[in-house]
């Protein structure tokens, strides 16, 4: 299968590995040398790698966006389309009277370059791209506070609880339920009881589905909690979970598989089980499946376990578009899940700090908002693009987004500015099924 158009220019075309160029989880693209900014959890060095996951991340954005613009059109057009629709694809508006341009930046620090000017969606949920940096940051703050904890002789409890579910049961009322079931779970005499035996401080939760062709969604969360040295009374917490789930409406759960618990006591037991927990938050917290601190056999069993339409994740359905072993109406049915689970967690906080941990361990209280758009301080600007020649990134029905960046990168103000100047202007003649939108938003 050829590499679409947009993905295959420039250094993008080197790797030559995967369906879209680099864009592959098989890649076998260098994995040493990376550092990361200890505050930021970000990227500090360069490499075909990072190349790799930024092709990759862009390429499940546009698939993304197609999901998101066939719900909108199902659902009769109603209101606004998502808005990773319109991410990092529509210039923000300059004011009354000022013609809107993009920039792109380029940190001095990590070298990595970004685009300033552009509406961002800041979707943990639905966008591979503003995701991947906001995971980036919510895992650092993670692991700073599990390290933290630990070195204050604490220890952690990593908690996954999951309930019973079929294929036929619909993602949203389950979601609904199951945070019905967490509340119960948490609170009343006996939630008390179990946080009081545990000494714990608080937790960090994050929820999550996997999607299998045999049994359909599977919401489901992962705790850590911040408990002092003792007893842990698994019997109590499986049956408290246990009444909880069965009380907000789902089969009682398993006494095996309804709650699994980690305990880890060490800094080594820590860094294994968050590099487990962390690999579940999302998978785009990788760098071409490499762990972001020195796990590799948790990560690695994590990513061995990816099955044939057995246990998929939202981002996984994505990947499948640019599977030709996967038909055009498996595809179909893929964006169609997509749209569900992204209207399934809407409002839903990916990751959820109790009261008072997040200033028990000193972390910054940043929206997804604030954390999606980049610091364009300690970062210098590379170029100023006019209307004319950021529509160039998407002419043809092209993305050339993840190659300018690239390009930007490696390249510099020069190489950019040649890359730009030698794409095609947009055609004037719109596709008619685009031909309602102004030329300000390509693509929509």
């Amino acid at each position: 299968m050829s590499s679409p158009q947009g993905f295959a220019r420039g250094p993008v075309a080197r790797s030559g590995a995967g369906v879209l160029g680099i864009y592959a989880e098989s890649s076998s693209a260098p994995s040493d040398g990376l550092v990361f900014d200890p505050d930021t959890g970000e990227v500090k060095s360069d490499g075909w790698s990072y190349a790799a996951a930024l092709v990759e991340r862009y390429a499940l954005q546009a698939q993304a966006r197609k999901s998101m613009l066939e719900q909108w059109y199902r659902d009769g057009k109603q209101g606004k389309a998502h808005r990773v629709t319109r991410c990092r694809r529509w210039l923000r508006p300059r004011g009354k009277g000022q013609v809107p341009y993009a920039e792109v930046y380029r940190h001095v620090d990590t070298g990595r370059a970004f685009f300033s000017g552009t509406e961002i969606c800041a979707s943990a949920w639905a966008c591979p791209v503003c995701s991947a940096k906001i995971a980036e940051r919510r895992a650092e703050e993670i692991r700073r506070a599990v390290d933290a904890w630990i070195a204050e002789g604490g220890i952690c409890l990593f908690v996954t609880l999951t309930v019973p579910h079929e294929l036929v049961d619909a993602l949203a009322p389950m979601v609904q339920r199951f945070r019905r079931a967490l509340q119960l779970f948490r609170g009343g005499r006996g939630g008390k009881a179990i946080n009081d035996a545990l000494a714990s401080i608080g937790l960090v939760r994050a929820m999550e589905t996997t999607w299998g062709d045999e049994h359909g969604f599977h919401p489901h969360s992962h705790e850590i909690w911040f408990c002092r040295p003792g007893r842990v009374p698994l019997d109590d917490i499986i049956a408290r979970w246990q009444d909880s789930a069965q009380a907000a409406g789902f089969q009682r759960p398993h006494d095996l598989y309804g709650v699994r618990v980690k305990v880890a006591e060490s800094s080594e037991q820590a860094a294994a089980a968050l590099a487990d927990y962390l690999t579940k938050l999302g998978k785009e917290l990788l760098e071409d499946g490499r762990p972001l601190w020195g796990v590799a056999e948790e990560i690695a069993k994590a990513h061995s376990k990816r099955g044939r339409f057995r246990s998929m994740t939202p981002f996984d359905f994505l990947r499948a578009q640019y599977d030709p072993q996967v038909s055009p109406d498996q595809r179909a049915r893929f964006r169609e899940l997509f749209a569900e689970y992204v209207a399934a967690f809407k409002g839903v906080a990916q990751v959820y700090w109790s009261r008072g941990l997040k200033a028990r361990f000193e972390v910054e209280d940043r929206t997804d908002e604030e954390t999606a758009e980049e610091s364009r301080e300690s970062a210098d600007r590379l170029a100023r693009l006019d209307i004319e020649e950021w529509e160039r990134l998407f002419a043809r029905r092209s993305d050339h987004r993840a190659s300018l960046l690239i390009i930007a990168q490696n390249g510099g103000a020069d190489a950019l500015r040649s890359f730009v100047d030698s794409l095609p202007p947009l055609l004037l003649v719109i596709p008619h099924d685009q031909a309602a939108i102004p030329s300000l938003h390509p693509g929509q």
